[in-house]
């Protein structure tokens, strides 16, 4: 009687998880709302991060005379389902360098992410 129990009260419980969606991994952040204009404050500095629609952005820090025109190009993508932002410094001289982040906060108005060191970057909107 006991098995007969337990069995039925386990069999419940899986079909209660599986119904209910338990195990079921939800994206933690919306992607889209990392589009548009960013900025954080470095060592003092302004540092602006713009993300366009098509994948691709901007990096600029106007107190080293740096214009959003002549920034740091970049391309990015999103894993909703790991929250992981990737981005891909495209250099002048040839070259990609890879940067990967775990984002923590996205929203309307704030951005922040952790790098591969724990260390964490934020950042406030500037406009959509």
């Amino acid at each position: 009687m006991k098995k007969l129990f337990l069995f039925s009260a386990l069999s419940s419980l899986l079909f209660l998880a599986t119904s209910c969606g338990i195990g079921e991994k939800e994206p933690a952040f919306d992607g889209n709302l990392i589009i548009g204009k960013w900025v954080g404050t470095f060592d003092g500095m302004d540092d602006y991060w713009r993300y366009d629609a098509d994948g691709t952005g901007v990096n600029w820090v106007p107190q080293q005379d740096v214009t959003e025109e002549e920034g740091q190009r970049f391309e990015w993508e999103f894993d909703e389902e790991e929250s992981r932002l990737t981005q891909v410094h495209i250099m002048d001289m040839g070259g990609r360098v890879p940067k990967v982040y775990t984002m923590t906060t996205l929203n309307d108005n704030l951005m922040v992410y952790k790098d591969q060191y724990g260390n964490s970057h934020s950042f406030r909107r500037v406009n959509k």
